[in-house]
C-alpha cells in the first residue's frame, strides 16, 4: 500500500514488539516472568509500524472477500443454512469493508484490533448459519489470524488467537469436523503466521535500514518515479543542496532540477550507470547551476519500481580539473598553447587531412641570441619580452590556426590548411614583425629570429613534421640568423646526427657510460634528509656529460629506455646498501628511482624489482619507485595491478610531476600510491601567477584528503620556499637546498648537520 506523503520522507520508527529472551543471563524466573507481562501490556499500546492507510486497506482486504464468500454461498446450493442470518452477515461485512476501505485510515489504532475480533465474530455466525457449507468459512480464521500476525504487536496476536479458538471452540458441535478441524485450522494459523512473522519482520528491518542510509546520507539522494519522472522522496541533504522543500519537490519533475539533459530513467538501465558516474549540471532553487556526479540505481520504493540517485557536487573539484587541464597544455607565462597541445591538434590535422587531402604547415621559430638579454638584462625582462613576442605571433595567424610556446625561446606554429607559398608568407610575415622593436623593462629591445617550415606529406607523422620544421630551423640559424627556410628532404645532415646520437647511446649501455647523481628531498619541519633521488647522467666519451633533457627522449625513442632504467634501479639499490654500511644508524630514509612508461609495460618488471631487491639485500620500504601521469594514460589497468602488487611487497610509489600531463584528480583515489611530487612548473608560477598558490592550495588539501604524503619539487628561491612552507607542503626538492651531486658528495654533505638555503649564486 502506498503511504501518505508526509510519512514517505520520514523514517520508520523501530517497533517495540519482537521476539525476545525468555530468561536473561541472571534473571530469575519471577523477573523474567514480571518483564514479559510489562512487554505484554506495551504491546497494546498505540504506534504500529504500519501506517493507518495500509491498516486499514488490509482489513477491508480481510472483509471483502469474506462478504463475497458469504453472498457465493447463498447464490449456490446451501441445505440447512439460514438464508436472513447469512445475507446479514454478508451485507455487515460488505459495510465494513467498504467504510475501511474509503475511511478507515482516520480510525485510532486501537480499532483495528476491535474490528478483527468483530470480524472473528461474523465469521462464527456464518459457519453457524451456513449449514452443510459452513465449513468453507471456517478457514476465514486464518485470513484473521494472518492479518493479525501482519500488523499487530505480540500481545495483540496472542489475543487475536484466543479470540479465533474461543469463538471456534463455541460453535460445538455445528463446527464442521471438530475438533480434528480445529487442530487443523490453528496450526495453519500458527505455522502460516509464524512464517508470515519471519518475513515481515525482515523486510522492515531492511525497509529500516535503508530509509535510516537514505536520510542520514551527508550526500543528496532522491527517489524518482519510472513514470513520468516526479520525485517520491529526497533526503535531509538534498534539501540543503537545492534549496527545495520536500512539499515543492514533491511537485517537480525531474527536468526541473536537470533541464539540460535527456531523461535519467533511460541512463538507470539494467547494467547501471558507469563506474565512474554520469556528469550532470543540475539547477538550483537560488537559480545557480552546479556540476554533478550521478549515481542511479533501480530500487522499488513504496511497492512501485523506482530510480535512486546519489548526487555529489563536484563543481569544486570540476573546476580545478578544468585549470589543471589548461595548465597541462598552456604555457603560464604566455598563456599560449604548449608543447603537447600543440601536437596533440597537429595529430588531429594529420588524422583530418588522411580523410580530407590537402596541405598541412608547420612552422618553428627560435629567438635569436635570446641567453644575452636574460644575460645582461635579467630574467624578468626575458620574460616580459617572451610575452610580447607571443601577442605579436598571435596576430599573425588567422583564428584557426596555433600558435605555441614549446619551451625557451622557442615557439611554433600550426598552419591548417598551408602550403609551401603560404608557408613563405607567414614566414615573411615573422620575421618582419621582428624588424620593430618589443618594449620589455621599460626599454625598447631589438631582437630576431630563425625560422624554419615544413609542409606535411602523405604518410608524415607528428614527431616527423616537428623534427622537419626544427632541421629547417637549424639550418636557418646556421646560415646566419634573421632568416627563414623550408624543410627539403635532401637535408638530412641533421638526421645524420640523430642517428649517430642513437648509436652512441647504444654503446652507453653496453660501455657503462651512465652514472648517477643524488638528490635530497628536506623536511621543513625538522630540516633533516626524508628521502634521496637517484638521478642519471651519461659522461660522453667525446661530447662530456649530456643532460638528461637530451638522452631520455632518445633512449625512449629508440627502446633503451627499459635498459638504462634497469641498471639505474640496480645501481641506486646498491649505493643505498653501501651507505646503510658507512653512515651512522639515525640516517635511515628510502631511495627514490624513476621508472619510465616503457619499463612499467614490461611483464618482468615487478619480478625484476624482487629480484634486485634479494641480491642487494635492501628492505622493500627503502625502494620508491616514481612513475609519471603518462605512464597511467595508456594501460592504467595493467599499471595499477603491477604498482599494486610492488606495494603488496613493501616498495613505496610516487607520482611524479603531477599536473605536468593528463591531470585528472579523480583517478587519483584508484590508484595505489604513498606519495605525490607537485611539478616544479606550479612552484615557477608562484611568482608569475598570483593564481598559483590558491590552486597549490586546493592540490594540497585534495592530497591530504586522500592521505598522500606530498613533495614540491623545482624549490628555486627563497620567497618559492617559504610559499611552499605557508601552503603547508614539509617536503621539498630543488637547486636552492641541494642540486644532485656525486655519490661522495651526496655522503659528505649528509654528515654535516642540517640542510639550509644555498645562498644565491652558489
Amino acid at each position: 500500500m502506498r503511504r501518505p506523503r508526509d510519512e514517505v520522507l520520514t523514517p520508520t520508527p523501530p517497533p517495540r514488539g519482537g521476539i525476545r529472551q525468555v530468561r536473561l543471563a541472571g534473571e530469575s524466573w519471577g523477573a523474567a516472568a514480571r518483564r514479559h507481562l510489562r512487554a505484554f501490556a506495551r504491546s497494546f499500546q498505540p504506534g504500529s509500524v504500519a501506517s493507518s492507510e495500509e491498516m486499514a486497506r488490509g482489513g477491508a482486504l480481510l472483509y471483502g472477500p469474506g462478504a463475497a464468500l458469504v453472498a457465493l454461498a447463498l447464490l449456490l446450493p446451501h441445505p440447512g443454512a439460514d438464508d436472513r442470518a447469512l445475507g446479514l452477515t454478508a451485507a455487515a461485512a460488505g459495510a465494513v469493508a467498504l467504510g475501511l476501505w474509503r475511511w478507515g485510515e482516520r480510525l485510532p489504532r486501537p480499532a483495528y484490533p476491535a474490528l478483527t475480533a468483530l470480524g472473528t465474530a461474523l465469521i462464527t455466525v456464518a459457519v453457524h448459519f451456513g449449514g452443510t457449507e459452513g465449513s468453507a468459512f471456517a478457514y476465514l480464521y486464518v485470513w484473521a489470524a494472518l492479518y493479525a500476525f501482519y500488523y499487530f504487536y505480540a500481545g495483540q496476536i496472542v489475543l487475536q488467537l484466543a479470540v479465533i479458538t474461543a469463538a471456534y471452540g463455541s460453535l460445538g458441535s455445528t463446527a464442521p469436523a471438530m475438533p480434528l478441524g480445529g487442530l487443523m485450522v490453528l496450526g495453519t494459523v500458527a505455522i502460516g503466521g509464524m512464517l508470515m512473522r519471519g518475513a515481515v519482520d525482515g523486510l522492515r528491518v531492511r525497509e529500516r535500514s535503508f530509509r535510516y542510509l537514505f536520510e542520514t546520507n551527508p550526500q543528496p539522494m532522491w527517489v524518482y518515479a519510472v513514470d513520468g519522472e516526479h520525485f517520491l522522496a529526497a533526503n535531509d541533504a538534498a534539501v540543503v543542496q537545492y534549496g527545495y522543500l520536500r512539499e515543492e519537490l514533491a511537485r517537480m519533475r525531474l527536468s526541473d532540477i536537470a533541464p539540460a539533459r535527456r531523461s535519467l530513467t533511460g541512463a538507470a538501465s539494467a547494467m547501471g550507470t558507469p563506474a565512474g558516474g554520469l556528469r550532470e549540471v543540475h539547477r538550483l532553487k537560488d537559480g545557480r547551476s552546479i556540476e554533478t556526479q550521478v549515481y542511479l540505481d533501480r530500487v522499488r520504493f513504496e511497492k512501485r519500481p523506482a530510480i535512486l540517485a546519489l548526487c555529489i557536487n563536484v563543481t569544486e573539484q570540476t573546476a580545478l580539473e578544468r585549470e589543471l587541464r589548461h595548465r597541462a597544455f598552456h604555457d603560464p607565462l604566455t598563456k599560449l598553447a604548449n608543447r603537447a597541445l600543440l601536437r596533440d591538434r597537429l595529430a588531429h590535422a594529420i588524422a583530418r587531412r588522411r580523410r580530407e587531402p590537402g596541405p598541412l604547415g608547420v612552422v618553428v621559430i627560435d629567438l635569436d641570441n635570446f641567453k644575452a638579454v636574460n644575460d645582461t638584462l635579467g630574467h624578468g625582462v626575458g620574460d616580459e619580452l617572451l610575452i610580447g613576442v607571443a601577442d605579436r605571433l598571435g596576430g599573425l595567424v588567422r583564428p584557426g590556426d596555433t600558435v605555441a610556446h614549446i619551451g625557451g625561446d622557442e615557439f611554433a606554429m600550426l598552419l591548417d590548411g598551408a602550403g609551401t607559398e603560404e608557408l613563405n608568407g607567414v614566414a615573411e610575415r615573422i620575421l618582419g614583425a621582428f624588424r620593430m622593436p618589443f618594449t620589455a623593462g621599460g626599454s625598447e629591445i631589438f631582437v630576431s629570429a630563425s625560422v624554419g617550415g615544413a609542409v606535411s606529406s602523405v604518410g608524415r607523422s607528428v614527431d616527423e613534421l616537428l623534427r622537419d620544421a626544427d632541421l629547417a630551423m637549424y639550418s636557418a640559424k646556421a646560415a646566419g640568423r634573421n632568416r627563414y627556410e623550408v624543410y627539403a628532404p635532401a637535408r638530412h645532415g641533421g638526421q645524420l646526427r640523430r642517428l649517430e646520437r642513437a648509436t652512441d647511446l647504444r654503446r652507453a649501455v653496453e660501455n657503462d657510460e651512465f652514472f648517477l647523481e643524488f638528490q635530497p628531498v628536506i623536511s621543513l619541519s625538522t630540516g633533516g634528509v626524508a628521502s634521496v633521488e637517484a638521478l642519471v647522467r651519461w659522461r660522453h666519451p667525446r661530447l662530456g656529460v649530456i643532460s638528461p633533457t637530451e638522452f631520455i627522449p632518445l633512449a625512449e625513442e629508440t627502446g633503451l629506455m627499459v635498459s638504462i632504467g634497469s641498471w639505474v634501479l640496480r645501481a641506486a639499490c646498491e649505493q643505498m646498501r653501501r651507505w646503510e654500511a658507512t653512515l651512522p644508524a639515525g640516517m635511515r630514509f628510502p631511495m627514490a628511482v624513476n621508472v619510465s612508461p616503457q619499463q612499467l609495460r614490461e611483464s618482468r618488471f615487478v619480478d625484476e624489482v624482487d629480484d634486485v631487491l634479494q641480491s642487494t639485500r635492501l628492505e622493500p620500504s627503502r625502494l620508491t619507485l616514481e612513475v609519471t601521469e603518462s605512464a597511467m594514460v595508456h594501460d592504467l589497468v595493467t599499471v595499477r595491478e603491477r604498482l599494486d602488487r610492488l606495494r603488496g611487497s613493501g616498495v613505496r610509489v610516487a607520482l611524479d610531476d603531477f599536473g605536468s600531463g593528463y591531470s585528472s584528480l579523480g583517478y587519483l583515489r584508484g590508484l595505489p600510491l604513498d606519495l605525490v611530487k607537485i611539478d616544479r612548473v606550479f612552484i615557477g608560477d608562484l611568482d608569475l601567477d598570483p593564481e598559483t598558490p590558491s590552486l597549490i592550495a586546493s592540490i594540497v588539501r585534495l592530497l591530504q584528503a586522500l592521505d598522500l604524503d606530498i613533495v614540491a619539487e623545482g624549490v628555486e628561491t627563497s620567497a618559492q620556499l617559504e610559499q611552499v612552507r605557508a601552503l603547508g607542503v614539509d617536503w621539498v626538492q630543488g637547486f636552492l637546498l641541494s642540486p644532485p651531486a656525486d655519490a661522495d658528495t651526496f655522503e659528505a654533505r649528509l654528515r654535516g648537520e642540517v640542510w639550509r638555503p644555498r645562498p644565491a649564486g652558489v
